[in-house]
């Protein structure tokens, strides 16, 4: 996910600030895993050496 830089067009749009922006998302995010994680499946040694590299 390209966050936050993705934001900028948003930023216009909405007329909110990246900060503003970026709240909605990670509220959004948080919401849908607190809500879905039972269906969800995160690979956290492959997320691990993504990040990583």
């Amino acid at each position: 996910m390209a966050y936050p830089i993705s934001l900028y067009r948003p930023i216009n749009t909405f007329g909110r600030s990246r900060r503003s922006l970026c709240q909605v998302y990670l509220t959004l995010v948080k919401q849908l895993f607190g809500e879905w994680k039972s269906h969800m499946y995160l690979h956290q040694r492959l997320l691990s050496q993504r990040a990583q590299a």
